[in-house]
């Protein structure tokens, strides 16, 4: 009975695309660390290990690239790129772990006192903004889909204001919320 929203992991096949020539895109720092850790971990290593480095601004221009193609009909610059996609809305949300980042322009973003529903908040919405505000200047029909998922579920604390073109989606577990 509601519009059909299409919003999950959506780093899907990044490690495969950029990683080895990108590996400051990734939380490893490195393509060997992170062949590493997905040969200990066969089929989801890359998901449940790592994650991207949301405050690298190549990876926010690729992002951006990608949802643009997306948008434009583009065929699929390698599998899963378009995973998280639907109709005019692009989802993102990053991997299944918490093995966030540990660069200084991450870092600084982290709000540990927000506790572990919203620790990494500022430092996820604010990457959610600032590709929304990128493919809204080229794409103003088109909607972002944030994940509010673990420990970026609540608000970042403090002032902050999504772009005009970014929906929530809450991802909580209703049996841990019952009340």
């Amino acid at each position: 009975g509601s519009v059909y929203v299409r919003a999950n992991h959506s780093f899907h096949g990044w490690d495969k695309a950029f990683g080895k020539d990108h590996p400051e895109w990734f939380s490893t720092q490195s393509w060997e660390k992170m062949q590493e850790i997905v040969a200990e971990n066969p089929g989801w290593g890359y998901q449940l290990k790592i994650n991207p480095v949301l405050s690298n601004e190549a990876l926010i221009k690729k992002q951006v690239e990608i949802i643009r193609g997306y948008l434009d009909g583009k065929p699929e610059p390698f599998p899963g790129a378009y995973m998280s996609a639907h109709g005019r809305k692009f989802g993102i949300c990053i991997n299944d772990n918490s093995n966030w980042s540990q660069h200084p322009d991450c870092v600084k973003q982290y709000e540990p006192e927000m506790g572990s529903r919203g620790n990494i908040s500022r430092y996820f919405w604010g990457y959610v903004n600032r590709v929304a505000r990128e493919v809204g200047k080229t794409h103003p029909e088109a909607e972002i889909v944030g994940l509010a998922y673990n420990a970026y579920s609540a608000p970042p604390k403090g002032e902050f204001k999504l772009e005009p073109n970014v929906s929530v989606m809450v991802c909580r577990f209703p049996i841990l919320y019952w009340d």
